[in-house]
């Protein structure tokens, strides 16, 4: 979903940069299709769980090219276990990622947005989320 995004935004004559915590290959992939549109792209490693990565990617990006219009909060982890089944860890692990991401992202953008007069933030979430009600095994989702 995110390359998809990422693509179309580049399409429309945005430059887009793009985090990734793990897969590094897929990220230099969309970016390099990214300026293959006559856009640019860097792509910045990011845990985006952590306060400090959240804010180096948006300095990084701000830094980079001068300005942030456009964030889009497109992450979201989960765990297919019961209440019971499921540890502390793995419940903060899920509500960081969903929850937590979205706020830190947003904070450290704010910011470089209100400095250019202009900015949007755009928040997704999985359209299946509503699907969690009453599973046993997607609580923390």
């Amino acid at each position: 979903m995110g390359k998809a995004i990422a693509l179309a935004l580049a399409k429309e004559g945005a430059d887009v940069h793009i985090s990734y915590r793990s897969r590094a290959s897929d990220a230099k992939r969309v970016s390099e299709a990214i300026e293959a549109q006559g856009r640019r792209s860097i792509a910045v490693r990011a845990d985006l769980t952590r306060p400090a990565d959240c804010r180096r990617l948006v300095e990084t990006i701000a830094g980079e090219f001068g300005r942030l219009d456009i964030l889009v909060n497109n992450v979201g982890a989960w765990a297919r276990q019961s209440v019971e089944a499921m540890d502390l860890a793995t419940w903060r692990r899920v509500l960081d990622s969903n929850l937590s991401a979205t706020f830190l992202c947003s904070k450290y953008a704010f910011p470089h947005m209100r400095r250019n007069g202009w900015g949007r933030i755009i928040n997704l979430g999985a359209a299946g989320a509503y699907r969690a009600h009453g599973s046993t095994n997607l609580s923390a989702f």
